[in-house]
């Protein structure tokens, strides 16, 4: 695994931390593609090669670089439009294989959706996942699954399943309001 991923990733919540990428987490957000493969579905499904990722990058709106203070960058949230008018939005959230880094990730998750939805223009949001990826909105009842499609790709020798899990403005709300 390249260096800029990192070794692991600390579990406590005062030290994690997200901030928007920059041009520099280019590398970063390569070798995290690359490490996940097929995992990341939006980048593998063109295939890693340097200018796919290039391209990739480029579709999303915003990117948030998931990191800690004393290891670095461990994973990335990054938003997608999918109806060209910011009122329906995928949640691309990963991280690195590294011990830690799922707990890390989970203590920031509320932040990076509070930061989404602050813009007061996105209705629905989506996040997908297979049904072995690291479980990072799980503690966040808000979600509910909404599509599953079964034997989707063959992902670390076995066919998994890919599952989508939504979340609407309204449900948000609520689910802000009584945390």
């Amino acid at each position: 695994m390249d260096d800029s991923i990192g070794d692991t990733a600390t579990t406590q919540t005062d030290t994690a931390s997200w901030r928007f990428a920059e041009p520099s987490d280019a590398g970063f957000l390569y070798d995290l593609a690359v490490a996940l493969d097929p995992r990341i579905w939006r980048f593998s499904k063109h295939g890693t090669a340097p200018f796919r990722a290039l391209e990739t990058v480029g579709e999303y709106e915003i990117i948030a670089v998931l990191e800690q203070p004393d290891s670095g960058p461990f994973g990335f949230a990054g938003l997608v439009d999918l109806t060209g008018d910011g009122r329906c939005a995928q949640l691309d959230l990963h991280t690195a294989p590294v011990p830690g880094a799922a707990d890390a990730a989970r203590s920031v998750i509320t932040e990076v959706l509070d930061a989404a939805f602050a813009n007061g223009q996105i209705q629905h949001l989506y996040i997908e996942r297979f049904d072995d990826d690291p479980d990072l909105i799980g503690h966040l009842d808000a979600f509910r699954l909404e599509v599953e499609i079964p034997e989707f790709a063959f992902v670390g020798g076995r066919l998994a399943s890919r599952l989508t899990y939504g979340l609407s403005r309204d449900e948000y709300l609520t689910w802000f309001d009584t945390r």
